[in-house]
C-alpha cells in the first residue's frame, strides 16, 4: 500500500490532493493472501462512510485501504478563531474486480467502481481541551456493490460528539 499527497495553504483555507492504493486478492479462495491489511481497529482511517461504516471492497467493515484505491480532493478552513470546517471528496475504486458477500448477498464482481463519497466535519473549540464536532458523509455507490438483479443503494451517516483531550 502507498499514499501520496499534496497540501497548499491559502489563508485561511488549506487545499489537499491525495492518492492512495492498497492491494487486493485476485482470488479470495486462494490460500496465498495478497491483500494488504493494516492494523484492524474500530477507528476511522480515511472516509467516514465507505471505510468506517459500510462494507468495503473486502466485504468487511473497517479494513482500511485493502483492495481500494482513491483520489481525495479536500479543503479545510478556520472560519473563525474556534470554528473549523473540513470538506473532502473521494473517488473510490477497487484494486481488483471480485465478488464479495455483503450481508449474505454476493455482489456481481464485474466492476471496480466503488463510488464517490463526500465527507464533512465541523468542529467548535469550546475550551482549551474541549471540542464539539458534527460530521457526516454520503457515498454514491458504484457498480461494485450491485447484485445480480438489484442496483445498490447509496449510503450515508452522520454523528456528533464532544471530545476532551488531556
Amino acid at each position: 500500500a502507498y499514499m501520496v499527497g499534496l497540501d497548499y495553504k491559502l489563508n485561511p483555507v488549506t487545499l489537499s490532493l491525495d492518492y492512495a492504493y492498497g492491494s487486493g486478492d485476485d482470488n479470495p479462495n486462494d490460500t496465498k493472501n495478497k491483500l494488504f491489511l493494516n492494523t484492524l481497529a474500530n477507528t476511522q482511517k480515511y472516509t467516514y462512510v465507505y471505510d468506517f461504516r459500510a462494507a468495503a471492497a473486502t466485504g468487511s467493515k473497517n479494513t482500511g485501504i485493502a483492495n481500494t484505491q482513491y483520489v481525495k480532493l479536500g479543503a479545510k478552513a478556520d472560519v473563525i478563531k474556534d470554528l473549523n470546517v473540513d470538506l473532502n471528496l473521494y473517488i473510490l475504486r477497487a484494486a481488483k474486480k471480485r465478488s464479495v458477500t455483503i450481508d449474505g448477498n454476493p455482489t456481481k464482481g464485474d466492476s471496480k467502481n466503488l463510488g464517490t463519497e463526500i465527507d464533512w466535519k465541523v468542529t467548535y473549540k469550546i475550551d482549551k481541551n474541549l471540542t464539539y464536532f458534527v460530521e457526516g458523509g454520503y457515498l454514491w455507490t458504484g457498480g461494485f456493490y450491485d447484485r445480480t438483479t438489484v442496483a445498490s443503494d447509496d449510503a450515508y451517516a452522520i454523528r456528533h460528539g464532544i471530545q476532551l483531550k488531556f
